[in-house]
Order: structure tokens, then sequence, then C-alpha cells
């Protein structure tokens, strides 16, 4: 049932994973290019949290457009063996597997470009952390108010971003500090993380199952 609505979900937006792909392979190189000094070797981990972020962020913004363009297709889904559910699971595995297809791309760039810098746990696990953080709250909102109230919400965020990052690229010191988070911090954060997502498709359900559909 969740690999039919997930199957769905890629054909619509399959146009615009492919672009946040090349996005992907594009942007840290620009990253790199840009930063100077030992700030350099921070390029890669820079660059893998803000487009994994964005790619997440754009996908799910298509994914909700395209059902919003037709406001029976839920009802209709419904109407078929698929719960509602099913359909908000699926919206997180969807999320997750964006998520994935970002690691793969950026690790294999680092194989190709090492000076990115390494690709591991102690990239992989942070960033995993934020886009649960960033979703976690999003998603729960969007199954409460609705698309056209919530895509407002991913308008703002890439205009502060697009603004604001340039500035933080530019005041970067050519020497940062070095930062290690232990495996034992890394589990913990990955639980934390997961038990965050777990929690906001469970309060997404909620809030879906209560929804009218058309």
């Amino acid at each position: 049932m969740l690999l039919s609505l997930i199957k769905k979900d890629l054909l619509l937006t399959w146009k615009y994973i492919l672009l946040m792909a090349a996005l992907c392979c594009f942007y840290p190189l620009f990253i790199l290019h840009n930063l100077k000094g030992e700030a350099a070797a921070y390029a890669g981990s820079l660059s893998f949290s803000v487009m994994t972020l964005f790619a997440v962020l754009f996908s799910l913004l298509q994914a909700f457009q395209k059902e919003a363009m037709y406001p029976k297709a839920a009802a209709w889904l419904c109407a078929l063996p698929y719960s509602r559910r099913d359909l908000v699971l699926s919206k997180y595995l969807y999320f997750l597997g964006v998520y994935l297809l970002c690691c793969l791309i950026y690790g294999a760039e680092t194989l190709l470009v090492p000076s990115l810098g390494a690709f591991g746990p102690a990239q992989i696990i942070p960033v995993f952390a934020g886009a649960a953080l960033l979703f976690g709250i999003y998603l729960p909102f969007q199954y409460r108010l609705g698309y056209e109230f919530t895509k407002y919400f991913f308008l703002f965020a890439i205009l502060i971003v697009s603004f604001l990052l340039p500035m933080l690229f530019r005041r970067l010191p050519q020497k940062l500090p070095a930062f290690r988070m232990s495996p034992g911090a890394l589990s913990i954060l990955l639980v934390l993380s997961a038990a965050l997502l777990a929690a906001s498709a469970a309060l997404s359900v909620h809030f879906y199952k209560k929804r009218a559909l058309l």
C-alpha cells in the first residue's frame, strides 16, 4: 500500500527531484570554490546540510502542490484500500527517500572530489536530525491547516535562507573551530530524531483523520 503511494508521489514530482539532484551535485563544488583557507574544509558539510534541507523542502512542496491541484484525489484514494494513515505515512517515507538520495549523491561526490572532506555518520546523523526537527514540526501543521496556508512557510524559508547564506559564507573566518560528536552522542541523536519523526507522524495522522475531504 505505502509503496504504491510513494510511487505516486515520485511520478508526480520526478522532474523536480531530478532538478534538485542536479543542484545537489553542483552546489558543493560551488561552495568549495568560494570558501578560502581552512574554512574550505567545511565546504562539504555546509553544502550537504543546506542542499539536503532544500531538496526535501522543495520536493515536499511540489508533492503537496500537485495534490492541492486535484482536491478530490485524496477522497478517491481513501475510497480505495488506502487509509488516511497510509496517505500520511507515505509522505514521511517520501521525505526519508529524498534524504537518502541526497546522501547517496553527496557520498559519491566526496569519492570523486576528496577535498570536500569525509562523509560518514558524523555528517549524516546531524543533518538527519536537523531535517527531522524541521519537517517533524512542519508536517503536522500541514495536515492541521492545509497546503494553502502552510505553503507560505516554504516561501519564507527559501527567501530567508537565500538572503542569509551569501552573508554567512562571506563572514566565515579563515579558521573554524573543530567540532566532533562521539559515537555515543551520534547514536542518541539518531534515536531522538527517529522518535521525533514517529511522534510527528502520529500527530499528523491524528490531524488528518479529522479533516474533511472533498
